[in-house]
């Protein structure tokens, strides 16, 4: 075992290079992550030194297409997306999360959740597959950032009325920050970690090959996201409709109820009013009184009425790691590691 796996007296902390985020405290943390040391092991198995780890992991950066793309079909747009963007594909896996890997993935921030969204993230990330692309910068440090920071800023806020129009979270139709199409993490330290979290050593290693060895993967992209689409449940993830649908099934069933014997809605009517004019934190309720009531309806309509009505954070409750975008990055000053990191590569 190469220095760099050992952890005795210094610790693994001073073995992860600088730059791999602009943050030391979450480099710290990552250091004692299982998912983190996992495949760092194994990129210092592939590369070695900690620098060449740097040198390949400034010009990555993943993006995730979230089941909510795959259910309503917009990732055909993100395959026009990615055509569009300076950096090209090289490894491409349909993912499948379960409770786990998405409290895994999210680890660090899904502290502030409330129960409530945790139940609707649950949910959405659980209603079909997600597609994980790896991408690689087209040129070498042509960027002052990481790659991976460059395309979390350009993907733009979760939150709709953050979005500017050259967001690439404007291209798609997006009613609600829980249901946002597509993930990317923040830098490079993160896209180490969600590997580990995502893949086990067999996969990561097939990705590193294809990190080497650079060949775009574009048209099996193509071929994979038609796969998906056609093993997968489709749906609008419209709140609008969703709504109607349901009341359309609530007005059934009363109907047939009325034909044998009086029957109440016991406020199900008013409760779906309330969500389609805004009303966040009623369908917890709601979707028990429909259980109970023996009410059906299509269970992809309920995932989108609780992804889209949720109460998303617990007040005063802050994540344990914050985003740190492009402006983090430029305010941490790392011209100095930057050089070296390309003096080194030379």
């Amino acid at each position: 075992m190469n220095e760099y796996f050992r952890t005795e007296n210094t610790g693994l902390l001073e073995k992860l290079p600088s730059l791999l985020s602009c943050e030391q405290r979450k480099l710290a943390l990552y250091s004692k992550d299982i998912y983190f040391r996992e495949a760092w092991w194994d990129l210092c198995e592939k590369w070695g030194e900690p620098f060449r780890i740097e040198q390949k992991f400034w010009r990555l950066a993943p993006i995730i297409f979230k089941p909510e793309a795959v259910l309503s079909g917009q990732i055909r747009m993100g395959l026009d997306l990615i055509a569009g963007l300076p950096l090209k594909p090289i490894f491409a896996r349909a993912v499948r999360y379960d409770r786990h890997k998405i409290r895994a993935a999210w680890q660090y921030q899904i502290n502030k959740a409330t129960p409530e969204r945790l139940s609707a993230m649950d949910a959405i990330l659980q209603a079909s597959e997600a597609v994980y692309v790896l991408l690689i910068a087209e040129e070498e440090f042509a960027m002052d950032v990481p790659a991976i920071v460059e395309i979390c800023d350009l993907k733009g806020p979760a939150a709709p009325k953050d979005r500017r129009d050259f967001h690439l979270r404007s291209k798609f139709d997006l009613q609600d920050n829980l249901v946002n199409f597509f993930h990317s993490v923040d830098e490079p330290a993160d896209v180490i970690r969600e590997i580990g979290v995502l893949f086990d050593s067999k996969e990561r290693r097939a990705m590193l090959d294809r990190v080497e060895s650079e060949e775009s993967c574009f048209d099996e992209l193509v071929v994979l996201v038609n796969q998906v689409l056609a093993r997968n449940p489709k749906s609008d993830l419209d709140l609008s409709n969703a709504v109607a649908r349901v009341m359309e099934q609530v007005d059934i069933h009363f109907q047939r109820r009325k034909a044998s014997q009086p029957a109440e809605d016991r406020g199900i009517r008013s409760d779906l009013e309330r969500i389609a004019n805004g009303a966040r934190g009623v369908w917890p309720q709601l979707s028990t009184k429909l259980k109970n009531e023996g009410v059906s309806y299509d269970p992809l309509d309920g995932v989108t009425i609780a992804c889209l009505s949720t109460v998303m954070h617990i007040e005063g409750e802050r994540a344990i790691l914050s985003s740190n975008n492009i402006e983090a990055w430029q305010e941490a000053d790392k011209r100095q590691e930057i050089r070296r990191l390309n003096l080194e590569f030379y």
